[in-house]
């Protein structure tokens, strides 16, 4: 199961680097035509932000299973190991709790940016997708979460990371 976490981890942020490398090419060639041919996209700025949006929860899968969140080593220097896997199970349990709970409130958000049809204001982009590419991407984060919190070995995070 952990080799199928870990490709699962490793596609989302594959296309999460291919989807930042193309947001990147955008706002380039959008700089050079404004300044250079006058000439400028329309809701260049909002398909920017919706697209940077996606890219950071599609990096949290590979993070999570990482184990690459910020930790508080000062306190746990001195903690015997035990301890340490204890809390380390327990900030993943923590993670995934978090990240059910984000899931929870995007999907409602999406849906309900389907049924009222919300969109970008200047490009008219419709919202709800950016929500329907943000949903399995907590999914997949929290699954990760819970299952390092409850089957994963222990000093699992200490080992990868």
């Amino acid at each position: 199961m952990a080799k199928v976490f870990e490709l699962i981890a490793k596609i989302f942020a594959l296309i999460g680097g291919l989807t930042l490398f193309c947001v990147a090419v955008f706002i380039c060639v959008s700089v050079v035509l404004r300044n250079v041919f006058a000439v400028s996209f329309v809701g260049d700025f909002e398909l920017t932000a919706y697209a940077m949006g996606t890219v950071v929860s599609l990096f949290l899968p590979y993070c999570q299973w990482r184990c690459g969140h910020l930790t508080i080593d000062f306190f746990m220097a001195g903690a015997r190991p035990s301890t340490q896997h204890a809390l380390n199970r327990f900030g993943s349990l923590l993670m995934g709790l978090i990240m059910a709970l984000l899931l929870w409130r995007t999907a409602i958000g999406g849906l309900s940016a389907y049924k009222s049809q919300s969109s970008s204001m200047m490009f008219g982009f419709p919202d709800w997708i950016v929500y329907s590419f943000i949903v399995p991407s907590l999914s997949v984060t929290a699954i990760i979460a819970f299952w390092q919190s409850v089957v994963a070995m222990q000093g699992a995070c200490y080992e990868r990371a």
